[in-house]
């Protein structure tokens, strides 16, 4: 079998509502789609954050003719393509997420088997996921602070036993009493999480966690600047809640500092940004082997759920152990609940069974999903 075609898709969808987070804001949900196919007539799709319709003539000649079975062989010759250092950490690492992820579909396909068998095979039938929402609107505080509320009980109505809430938009006092009272109005057992898209320098970002752990808050995300190496080490080892990151970061070359600091307690790579797939389970590798959690950082459309959903199928308990602590030892993955026109419209089935705080793993082959070419059309922008 060999790669006869790379097709990009720029889709986006018109929210209802715009929201914000600490460092910007969304008024449409976006993602950037490729479609791989084969001389058997097997096609395979892939998702990445951005970019692949202007890196598609520089991967072509990276992956056309090749064997899609040959993932590593074709994820070096896309690595070797855009190895310097203004390209692969940028979105040519997008780029070669979409592909490299469409590439495990069409083995997957071929082979009559979900992506997690090729990756070893399960270890869970289904994933702890947490809730992501909880974002700013421009309404005056109070009613911003009772909309939150809502907002929060609601991903408990559904089930959800954690989730995640947004800080760094707001004058410091206010955003912490905003979190707070969001907290406050949670079960006991209901567990918060606090992401702050690089918002603060270090000093900021040290009392905030001093005052986030006397909320009981679990982790504590992007507090300050990505690519901070020291930064996050110095505040991994002075907070008493956990730090997480690296959302941002492509391939395990970017990993690599912050992993030999320890400079996470917890890392996020994103499949559709880190490399994909293949290059997810380097990460995976090297943060396991340090001792470092790995959550993944989820927020896409069907597609990108579904890798992410399949690669943390096969994550083990970090310790490893047959009754694990939940979150302290057991992965949790991101299942974003905020608006999003586009993240199911474009399959034509509905892959996703949300048990009680656990997303049910597709058994389907490859992703377990199928793309509706004709639904796709409504959000085509490029």
């Amino acid at each position: 079998m060999k790669i006869t075609d790379i097709k990009t898709y720029e889709i986006e969808g018109k929210l209802s509502e715009p929201f914000w987070w600490g460092n910007g804001g969304n008024d449409k949900r976006s993602a950037s789609l490729v479609k791989i196919e084969t001389d058997e007539g097997l096609t395979g799709w892939g998702e990445g954050w951005g970019g692949i319709n202007a890196f598609k003539n520089i991967l072509k000649d990276a992956v056309i003719n090749n064997d899609p079975f040959e993932r590593e062989k074709i994820w070096s010759n896309m690595f070797n393509e855009l190895n310097n250092p203004l390209i692969y950490p940028g979105l040519g690492g997008s780029a070669m997420s979409a592909i490299d992820i469409a590439l495990w579909d069409i083995t997957g396909k071929k082979l009559g088997v979900p992506i997690s068998v090729l990756l070893g095979g399960k270890v869970k039938d289904k994933v702890h996921v947490y809730a992501t929402g909880l974002y700013y609107t421009r309404k005056d505080f109070d009613e911003e602070v009772s909309e939150r509320i809502k907002e929060a009980k609601s991903y408990e109505n559904k089930g959800f036993n954690a989730m995640k809430i947004k800080i760094g938009a707001l004058e410091l006092e206010k955003d912490l009493e905003r979190v707070s009272k969001v907290k406050d109005s949670l079960k006991n057992d209901t567990k918060l999480f606090v992401d702050a898209n690089q918002a603060y320098d270090l000093r900021t970002a040290k009392f905030v966690s001093d005052k986030l752990y006397e909320m009981g808050i679990f982790f504590f995300e992007e507090p300050i600047m990505g690519l901070d190496v020291q930064g996050y080490k110095e505040l991994v080892r002075y907070s008493k809640i956990r730090i997480s990151g690296g959302e941002s970061l492509r391939t395990r070359y970017q990993f690599l500092d912050f992993i030999n600091n320890k400079a996470f307690d917890i890392a996020q790579p994103d499949v559709g940004n880190v490399g994909g797939i293949t290059e997810f389970k380097h990460v995976q590798s090297l943060a396991y082997a340090n001792g470092i959690h790995v959550y993944p950082h989820v927020w896409g459309t069907s597609i990108m759920i579904s890798a992410s959903l399949q690669l943390a199928s096969t994550f083990t308990n970090l310790p490893i152990s047959s009754s694990p602590h939940a979150l302290s030892q057991e992965p949790i993955m991101e299942f974003d609940q905020s608006e999003n026109p586009i993240r199911y419209k474009i399959s034509s089935n509905d892959p996703f069974k949300f048990e009680k705080g656990y997303l049910v793993v597709p058994e389907l082959p490859g992703l377990g999903i199928e793309i509706d070419e004709k639904k796709l059309e409504e959000f085509i922008v490029i």
